[in-house]
């Protein structure tokens, strides 16, 4: 994913799991499933955190610093090992997403947290681990049937917040990378102002936008919080 545009799904990502960690106890150890790139960790300073991925999908990604490197559809750790669980934008690329739920259950303490996001409307991304897109009502019989207990399950941002979004991809078709150095130039300042406007200025402004949708049936995502019962 580029970064030369403002990504309001990702800032209603990293809101929602701010929020939700705050109801973890101080000094919880938090295992983040599927945590990739530290670009992407979204840690509390209060909590202990163990990082986790298979450390594959994404080539750019620096997997370096994980604290270990296993699958979640057979984690390596004891049962009713950890106080939470954070999960961010990870069951899309999970091909048995009902066994990883399992697994998190079976390494929750009892009455442990599961937070959890997870795209509605999204591109494709890191091709071929892109297996699934999820409603509200999809998310609910999953973790149901593995046994979780839902406390919520709630829209990250509505139609305004997926179309700032999509707007924001926009420059990413038009200028291709070429070899000839006098393209470039020529090309620069057409290339700067399309970036700003389509990846800054036009998806503010449809961002604000969003306050008008009060179904959110159109969403880039859910944040859902769980609990081992």
């Amino acid at each position: 994913m580029s970064n030369s545009f403002i990504d309001f799904s990702r800032d209603y990502i990293n809101t929602f799991i701010s929020r939700e960690s705050a109801l973890i106890k101080d000094g919880a150890l938090v295992l983040d499933a599927g945590a990739g790139d530290p670009d992407f960790q979204n840690h509390d300073n209060r909590l202990h955190y163990i990082t986790y991925d298979l450390a594959v999908g994404q080539e750019d990604w620096d997997y370096s610093g994980l604290d270990v490197i296993g699958s979640l559809e057979k984690c390596a750790f004891k049962d009713e090992s950890f106080d939470a669980i954070c999960c961010t934008q990870v069951l899309e690329h999970i091909s048995e997403p009902e066994a990883v739920l399992k697994e998190m259950l079976r390494i929750l303490k009892k009455e442990g947290l599961l937070l959890l996001t997870a795209p509605q409307e999204w591109y494709l991304h890191q091709p071929p681990h892109d297996y699934f897109r999820y409603t509200k009502y999809g998310l609910e019989h999953l973790l149901c049937k593995a046994g979780f207990t839902i406390d919520k399950i709630e829209p990250l941002g509505g139609y305004f917040i997926f179309l700032s979004h999509r707007i924001g991809l926009f420059h990413r078709f038009f200028f291709p990378p070429v070899d000839s150095f006098l393209i470039k130039v020529l090309r620069k300042p057409l290339k700067m102002f399309v970036v700003w406007f389509f990846g800054n200025f036009l998806p503010k402004v449809i961002a604000k936008l969003d306050k008008h949708d009060k179904e959110r049936y159109v969403t880039c995502g859910y944040g859902v919080v769980a609990r081992r019962a």
